[in-house]
């Protein structure tokens, strides 16, 4: 069993001024399972495939592969834990990036078994998503919440709690008589991949191990 207190004091992922919008905050739990306190996992989340890249629904893979490369961690795949890895050791800790390869909606599968397997704690994984909620390019960090978006949704029900760390990445909503599925799949326009690509590096520059 997980509980704990949500608090506004020193953000878990050291990111950023409080004047950010990229908005930080820490959980601190207790479990009854051993954890390795000095392991994380980053999670971004999208789909495999050629013909995802580079879409609005992969936002979460852009993030974690411009945090791979910043930190010159390399992915390999993983069929044990059914995700693309990336990992290597900063300062003292042991830092685990994954892109999940079992698509979108199932994205629990890669994050339960890589957590379990290396007994992360809770508050060490971080999941890093789009969100049509918010406008294109914003981001915000939270603990637990409601959302719709399904792979977040899947990974909060294998790892039976909501109270992880997460990052939205606003995607905007679609345009009026414009399918979701649709626009979520799609590509960005030449003018929103700016704002996009800004953004991208900003996360990863926030999301401090």
């Amino acid at each position: 069993m997980i509980s704990g207190r949500l608090t506004r004091a020193r953000p878990l992922f050291s990111c950023m001024k409080a004047s950010h919008p990229l908005q930080c905050y820490r959980f601190y739990t207790t479990t009854t399972t051993a954890v390795d306190m000095n392991k994380y996992v980053v999670i971004g989340l999208g789909n495999v495939g050629k013909q995802y890249d580079g879409t609005r629904h992969n936002v979460g893979f852009a993030c974690v592969d411009f945090l791979a490369d910043s930190l010159k961690f390399e992915f390999h795949e993983t069929a044990k834990h059914s995700c693309m890895m990336a990992e290597g050791d900063v300062g003292n800790k042991k830092v685990m990036i994954i892109k999940p390869t079992t698509f979108m909606n199932l994205s629990g599968k890669a994050a339960k078994s890589v957590v379990s397997f290396h007994r992360v704690p809770l508050k060490n994984v971080l999941v890093v998503y789009d969100d049509v909620e918010l406008p294109l390019g914003r981001t915000i960090m939270k603990i637990g919440g409601g959302t719709t978006q399904k792979g977040v949704l899947d990974i909060a029900h294998t790892l039976r709690s909501p109270k992880f760390p997460r990052i939205r990445f606003g995607i905007s909503m679609p345009p009026s008589h414009t399918n979701k599925s649709d626009f979520v799949l799609g590509q960005f326009t030449s003018a929103e991949s700016t704002t996009v690509r800004d953004s991208v590096n900003r996360v990863s520059k926030f999301i401090k191990l």
